[in-house]
């Protein structure tokens, strides 16, 4: 990773040292000591920090994921919003587990129910084709771990998916498709006024290249979202 992986308006997620929960946050500013970055926020509060407390954090650089620790400096008030200002950290461990980067989205999929398992060269993939109809289902969240999907039609839990999809930015025209295989973990119960088929999916064998480009994927959402609050 770059020596300094941050950059302005640049989505970062922070907790003090004894919280599970992490908080998104937005870096409005940084110099080669500090960042500069947006109050969290907690249940419609704003979460003071004070001066000297130690914090923890996760920061995406080339499509991994990083958690660091540092220190906040309190606030810096007098500008146009109050900004929480932490110590630029010094240290970084690469976190191997992705799946609580998880994104609330709506967007379409392609899955196949999967016959036998396979691998994964373009040949096989070409293959698979052949093994029965693809169907059209909706993601409702996303992670580097897996998916919740809104499908058409019941699905037996624990069956294994092929999944086809489509991780194109908004800036990018051409479809951007990922194949990959996900297991139904368990059905999601929702009112009948919901999606009637809701289910949760953890990746398999899913390739670390692609799992970074999920992560990728999920962390500029989540930048858009806090840039539109």
């Amino acid at each position: 990773m770059k020596k300094n992986p941050f950059r302005i308006n640049q989505t970062i997620e922070i907790a003090e040292t004894d919280a599970n929960d992490f908080h998104k946050v937005l870096i409005q500013d940084m110099n080669s000591r500090l960042l500069y970055v947006t109050i969290p926020v907690s249940k419609g509060q704003a979460h003071i920090v004070p001066k000297g407390d130690e914090m923890k954090g996760r920061v995406i650089d080339q499509g991994a994921v990083f958690e660091f620790l540092t220190v906040s400096h309190g606030t810096k008030t007098g500008a146009d919003i109050p900004l929480l200002m932490i110590a630029v950290p010094q240290k970084y461990i690469r976190n191997q587990r992705r799946d609580h980067f998880r994104q609330e989205v709506v967007m379409p999929i392609e899955y196949q129910i999967e016959k036998s398992k396979r691998g994964g060269t373009k040949q096989e993939e070409e293959a698979k084709e052949h093994q029965g109809p693809w169907h059209k289902g909706r993601i409702l969240d996303i992670s580097g771990g897996g998916i919740r999907l809104a499908a058409d039609e019941p699905i037996p839990n624990g069956a294994v998916l092929r999944l086809r999809i489509d991780l194109r930015e908004q800036r990018e025209g051409r479809p951007k498709f990922f194949f990959l295989s996900g297991r139904i973990v368990r059905k999601n119960l929702s009112p009948p006024s919901q999606e009637p088929n809701m289910y949760s999916l953890a990746f398999e064998e899913i390739s670390q290249t692609v799992q970074d480009r999920i992560v990728n994927f999920v962390f500029s959402v989540q930048g858009k979202t806090l840039g539109r609050r």
